[in-house]
């Protein structure tokens, strides 16, 4: 009998943008966080190193996962989730 081979990889990427300044993140799930303040200029990085000494809001913004799956042609699955608050009305898991 194969055995079967698993593993799952998930990323949640959060930003500390507003509602008021992307609309889709409205009634996004939030989380805080210490993080890095912004750069001098839109230009430059922040520095990594340099931390607020404040959590800040963080709202979710998209979902990546990786599956392993033998049936795949190339052993994986991919894929994104995209929060969009706009969609509030529907019920994203139930459609197909």
């Amino acid at each position: 009998m194969k055995r079967a081979i698993s593993n799952t990889c998930i990323k949640i990427l959060l930003t500390d943008a507003t509602e008021e300044e992307i609309m889709t993140l409205r009634g996004a799930p939030t989380m805080k966080a210490v993080i890095a303040p912004p750069g001098p200029s839109p230009n430059k990085a922040p520095d990594p190193r340099k931390r607020n000494d404040f959590p800040t809001d963080l709202r979710l913004l998209q979902v990546d996962f990786a599956v392993r799956d033998d049936r795949a042609p190339i052993g994986w699955v991919f894929g994104t989730l995209i929060y969009d608050g706009r969609r509030l009305d529907k019920n994203v898991c139930q459609e197909h």
